[in-house]
């Protein structure tokens, strides 16, 4: 049933399959959305609720294409993390080990110096 049938404007007379019965506009996006929530709401709650404002029964209360770019650029970011996307998530995380691993080596440096007396 999903996504097909929920975009359909019509779905089938349940007492006669050979006849279609219209659905509203309105009664397509609730069917929508609810098919939405159940299956990925608790897991993309931010996308969820996007997707609720750009199927808004009143058009003016749809978020603007610059808006939406600009919110899907905040969602990006978000599930990307501070490390980036592809390439650069590689990048960032082996520079964040490598320093990690230097300040673990300069800790016991500082360490036998102080075994061997040196400081």
């Amino acid at each position: 049933m999903f996504p097909g049938e929920l975009l359909s404007s019509t779905y089938p007379n349940p007492s006669n399959h050979d006849q279609l019965i219209a659905r509203s506009e309105v009664d397509r996006r609730q069917t929508y959305m609810a098919t939405l929530e159940t299956t990925c709401g608790a897991s993309h709650p931010v996308l969820l609720d996007l997707v609720r404002q750009c199927l808004h029964n009143t058009p003016e209360r749809r978020p603007f294409s610059q808006d939406l770019l600009d919110r899907l650029q905040d969602v990006k970011s978000e599930v990307e993390g501070v490390y980036g996307g592809g390439m650069m998530r590689q990048l960032n995380i082996a520079s964040v080990l490598y320093v990690k691993e230097m300040k673990n080596k300069d800790k016991q440096i500082q360490e036998l110096k102080v075994i061997a007396g040196l400081t």
